[in-house]
């Protein structure tokens, strides 16, 4: 039927016969958009073995559309959609994203020292990435320091000299606070120092650097992007009928196409919301099986085998009746 008739145009077309040099792509049976000019077809169809009758249009008359005409690009696509309509296999594409991304950025204004690894560059948890030249942050670290040891030294004598009567209690209550104030001024320029070396948060790689040593960058200013290369996803989109079967916890092969290599994962969770025009809903699943191999971006076909009634588009079978 038609999928015959699609694969007889796209190999026809692939052969470089006159149906696949049609220069308009509304030519069909012979008839032009542009008038009621014949088109000769081919005459004998190799695949099918079997003449193919040309009929001419009335003239003025609106072009009949069948398989038969295709250009090269709309017979491949139409052979895509007969194939799929003739044999529906639990089989979709899948993408392998990682788990643990980030794009690190600056929380201060200074001048960068000295910055790790590289695109592609491989390190580990808690290794040195960044480092800035914080000379200026070490120097008002020190003088918070010292305003809060002169905070404490005034809070011990005018404490004293309440106890004397020689000062008032609110001048002792106004040094305790000043002594806390200046405590505060310790802990902020303690975070800005902290700030000053960015180390790896989980092991992975870098996936593209935009800073470099001896630049000067400011707040909030990214400087590498990371991914974690340790724990990996798979991401599909399946029909929405797959979901009477699709469970989380539910295992599935990924055949990856840039190695050959097949990983099996697990369905983590279902999509909340399904399409309504596409009838697809989105499948998130987790990488079970060694991951060494993997790389971020990569892309393969997920075979999904748990319900192969439902999967497959044939109807489930239905349930026993109770018996009394």
């Amino acid at each position: 039927g038609d999928a015959r008739c699609c694969a007889r145009q796209f190999r026809a077309a692939a052969g470089g016969s006159e149906v696949g040099k049609l220069s308009d792509p509304f030519e069909f049976e012979g008839v032009s958009r542009r008038g009621a000019v014949a088109v000769p077809l081919r005459d004998h169809d190799p695949v099918l073995n079997k003449p193919i009758s040309t009929r001419p249009a009335k003239a003025g008359g609106r072009p009949k559309r069948t398989c038969r005409g295709l250009t090269p690009l709309l017979a491949l696509i139409a052979l895509i959609i007969c194939s799929s309509a003739a044999a529906t296999d639990a089989r979709v594409r899948a993408l392998i994203l990682p788990k643990r991304h980030a794009t690190l950025a600056s929380r201060l204004q200074a001048t960068i020292e000295r910055i790790g690894p590289d695109n592609g560059d491989r390190f580990l948890a808690g290794d040195v990435l960044v480092a800035f030249d914080c000379t200026g942050f070490a120097a008002e670290l020190a003088r918070a320091v010292a305003a809060s040891d002169a905070a404490r030294d005034t809070v011990t004598v005018k404490e004293e000299l309440a106890r004397s009567g020689a000062a008032s209690r609110l001048q002792a209550v106004l040094a305790r606070a000043e002594a806390k104030r200046a405590n505060a001024d310790v802990a902020v320029m303690q975070n800005q120092v902290t700030q000053c070396t960015i180390r790896a948060p989980y092991a992975g790689r870098v996936v593209k650097r935009v800073a470099n040593a001896n630049e000067t960058v400011g707040f909030r200013d990214p400087l590498m992007e990371i991914v974690g290369d340790d724990s990996f996803e798979v991401r599909a989109f399946v029909p929405s009928a797959w979901a009477r079967s699709l469970v989380p916890g539910a295992r599935f092969q990924v055949t990856i196409d840039e190695t050959g290599a097949s990983v099996e994962a697990e369905v983590v969770a279902l999509a909340a919301w399904i399409d309504n025009i596409s009838q697809l809903m989105e499948v998130r699943g987790r990488v079970v099986s060694e991951t060494a191999r993997l790389t971020a971006g990569m892309s393969g076909m997920a075979r999904f085998a748990d319900a192969p009634e439902v999967l497959a588009g044939a109807s489930p079978a239905p349930a026993p009746e109770s018996t009394p």
